[in-house]
């Protein structure tokens, strides 16, 4: 067993030796294996020692200080050592006794270690979770391939989602597994089953236009109370969403204290913890709709919820039922939707067409990637033949071969019908 350190250059060429010492020995097979221990020598030499006794033991933790020493290494040093034979993967069972729960929470954590997203985890917790209550599992004995698939099959055509869902599930609880098999050397029992091939398309979703924008804000702010939220409320909603592009799940959170009126213009803030982005952005308000706001956020207190939103189902039913009073069909003839989401489609679409440059579209949609602002904008058949129009024709000529202006001037701006036509240089 040998301990020491390496050397490097770094960029200015000078040499420079490692702050973490290593360590080279022969395994159980007699292959030279290289750990990398700690920065400390004499815990790197100690650690070195106990490999050795571990490997004079044919890999076995024999006893209750041998189990804990073990415990206590450092995960990736653990992972070495089960890795290369020289801890017998059977010697870590004690992870058998421990509860799925305690397990889980540990699992938790490291992906909190490895620096993953909030949301990220919370969705992973709930898959987790969700199969575990679904099936039944308390113990990692449990735990059983069969019975994932069913429960998961089941949810497809019982609760009715989709193959996205179902891949969400499972890839989560796998991931769970097989973390409990590199980490507490515990069997993947999930290995063989396969994620779906996704076929199922996402949903489609149409914007609104024009006179369906008006139809809507004009029949939800004449409405009645309904559930939890009143018919101005509702209104507002609807009218952020329009003018801002907020997701619903960032008005859900907005409180009275996220709208600034003492600045100009006025705006809406997005904190990074509620943002898709997960970065906070202050959003500019018309000035119009402002006010409006201010009106009706008034006597709330700065901490108060800005919308009393409703949840799940009932958020999809505030709309669909709104737009039902509006006279807005909910699906139109191509199968396209019209939900919430589908206000930011068309705040990205209106946007494109009233000619705002994509990079600054995507900054206004708070995208990272311009290619996803794309998928956001809606040009109809409409659309494509108004930008046509704009064009000059260029069928008409003069007797001389020379063209004709016809309805544009040179700035590409349509001339009066009693302006006459002039040639254009040939």
């Amino acid at each position: 067993m040998k301990t020491y350190q390496t050397k490097y250059k770094d960029r200015h060429d000078k040499s420079k030796v490692c702050s973490e010492w290593y360590l080279t020995f022969n395994d159980r097979t007699g292959k030279r294996r290289r750990l990398k221990a700690y920065t400390n020598k004499n815990e790197s030499s100690k650690l070195g020692l106990e490999i050795q006794t571990v490997m004079n033991n044919n890999g076995r933790l024999g006893t209750d200080a041998d189990k804990k020493w073990f415990t206590d290494l450092m995960p990736r040093i653990q992972n070495k050592l089960i890795e290369w034979n020289i801890v017998d993967r059977r010697s870590t069972t004690d992870h058998l006794a421990t509860p799925l729960l305690d397990h889980l929470k540990v699992f938790l954590e490291t992906r909190k270690a490895r620096a993953c997203k909030e949301h990220y985890i919370t969705r992973t917790e709930s898959s987790i979770l969700r199969v575990m209550n679904g099936c039944g599992f308390k113990m990692f004995s449990d735990i059983d391939g069969t019975a994932v698939e069913t429960f998961l099959a089941r949810g497809r055509s019982e609760d009715g989602y989709g193959q996205g869902t179902y891949n969400v599930h499972l890839r989560a609880f796998k991931t769970f597994t097989k973390w409990l098999f590199d980490e507490r050397g515990l069997p993947d029992s999930l290995i063989r089953i396969k994620l779906i091939k996704q076929t199922e398309k996402r949903k489609k979703r149409r914007p609104l236009n024009a006179d369906e924008k008006s139809r809507l804000l004009s029949a939800t702010r004449n409405g009645k109370h309904r559930g939890r939220m009143s018919a101005e409320a509702r209104y507002m909603v609807y009218h952020i969403a329009l003018e801002c592009g907020l997701r619903y799940s960032e008005i859900k959170v907005l409180r009275v204290l996220s709208f600034n009126f003492n600045v100009s213009p006025c705006t809406v803030r997005v904190e990074a913890e509620n943002a898709k982005g997960k970065e906070t952005d202050d959003l500019i308000l018309n000035d119009k709709t402002a006010a409006e706001i201010k009106v009706f956020l008034s006597g709330k207190e700065p901490t108060d919820l800005a919308f009393d939103l409703p949840f799940g189902s009932h958020a999809v039913n505030m709309i669909r039922r709104d737009l039902e009073i509006a006279g807005v069909d909910y699906t139109d003839a191509a199968g396209r939707d019209i939900d919430f989401h589908s206000l930011r489609h068309t705040f990205i679409t209106d946007l494109f067409l009233a000619g705002v440059p994509a990079t600054v579209v995507q900054k206004l949609a708070r995208h990272k990637d311009l290619a996803t602002t794309m998928l956001y904008s809606h040009v109809t058949q409409i659309d494509k033949w108004a930008a046509i129009k704009k064009l000059r024709d260029l069928t008409v000529s003069c007797p001389d071969g020379t063209l004709q202006k016809t309805t544009m001037d040179n700035r590409g701006l349509r001339n009066s019908d009693n302006v006459p036509n002039m040639a254009l240089s040939a």
